[in-house]
């Protein structure tokens, strides 16, 4: 197993992410030999530009996952593509209200799915 980190900030401007690939010896027939899968995501406060102090991002997150990457039997598949846009409000430092917009491209297993997903919700951090 590989894997990276990265995280990087200046003034409000934030640009962070991971990204991991696992490979398996032994495995037969139909299981998973390798998977892949990350992120990136830059965002940027708009309200350091004010005197609140209170954070809002606004971000863009781009990700790619496959958990079945390959199989023993030298079966490929594609991986899960989602880019997301948003923005975050932290009323509190900690709590999150959220509200994003995810496109995201799924061939894996050759299905083909793709889809859009709106979201709004609301989290906390512990």
């Amino acid at each position: 197993m590989l894997d990276a980190h990265l995280n990087y900030e200046n003034s409000g401007a934030r640009l962070y992410g991971t990204y991991t690939q696992t490979k398996r010896s032994g495995t037969t027939g139909t299981q998973v030999k390798e998977m892949s899968g990350g992120y990136i995501n830059a965002s940027f406060d708009v309200l350091s530009l004010t005197s609140i102090e209170k954070k809002m991002p606004v971000f863009v997150q781009y990700e790619s996952i496959n958990p079945l990457k390959k199989l023993a039997d030298g079966t490929t598949n594609s991986a899960v593509n989602t880019t997301t846009v948003g923005i975050n409000f932290f009323p509190h430092e900690q709590v999150v209200l959220k509200m994003d917009y995810a496109m995201t491209d799924n061939d894996l297993a050759n299905t083909g799915t793709n889809s859009d997903t709106f979201s709004v919700s609301m989290g906390f951090i512990f």
